[in-house]
């Protein structure tokens, strides 16, 4: 933790904005916060090129009570937001850091936080590949994070399905193509069945 620290805040001593984000996240309140940053830092180390200061347009460290309607939720936002033209290949528009044990993974279909939050995402992004949730795996295997979106997006199904079609940007086209609704609803079938290897879940990553 100490060498993360250390070696992350040496690499960010001339972006005082985004540093301070960091340790607003690091000394938190919340455990969980804490835990999440850790989780962040650790892997801004590991990955340094990807993660330069220089790329990044903003931290946001932000998920606090949701209202209704999420297109007013203005809290419900990302860790980081990359800036636009480093977007694409390995990078997203947004990385949410996910430092979740096995056993809470395989609750968030009981999570309305959690689905209104990536509803959230699904509403800001055009291509699937735009997103990246980024789990610890030490915690967590990849299967094992694939199968509860699975079973989160079986759960709820409409309701996702819906605010893809519904979304202003082109994600829709992105993942279901020039298909009709019908047809795209029965894709989206297709899509969530197939959770091991198909685009559907290819924002899930681990680094």
């Amino acid at each position: 933790m100490i060498k993360n620290f250390v070696e992350v805040g040496y690499q960010y001593r001339n972006y005082p904005d985004h540093w301070n984000k960091i340790i607003i996240g690091l000394e938190h309140a919340l455990p969980a916060m804490r835990e999440g940053t850790q989780h962040m830092v650790k892997t801004i180390r590991d990955n340094p090129g990807k993660y330069a200061p220089d790329r990044i347009q903003s931290f946001d460290l932000k998920f606090e009570e949701l209202i209704d309607d999420i297109d007013l939720c203005p809290t419900c936002r990302y860790d980081i937001r990359f800036k636009d033209e480093f977007i694409g290949g390995t990078t997203p528009k947004f990385a949410e850091f996910k430092s979740y044990a096995l056993s809470t993974w395989q609750n968030i279909v009981n999570k309305p936080k959690f689905l209104q939050q990536f509803e959230r995402y699904l509403q800001d992004i055009s291509e699937i590949n735009e997103l990246q949730y980024i789990f610890n795996r030490p915690k967590a295997g990849e299967t094992q994070v694939k199968q509860a979106f699975k079973e989160l997006f079986e759960a709820k199904r409409p309701e996702i399905f819906d605010v893809i079609w519904d979304s202003q940007n082109n994600l829709k086209i992105d993942l279901f193509g020039n298909r009709n609704r019908s047809a795209a609803e029965s894709y989206f079938n297709q899509l969530i069945n197939g959770a091991e290897n198909n685009k559907l879940y290819s924002f899930i990553k681990s680094e």
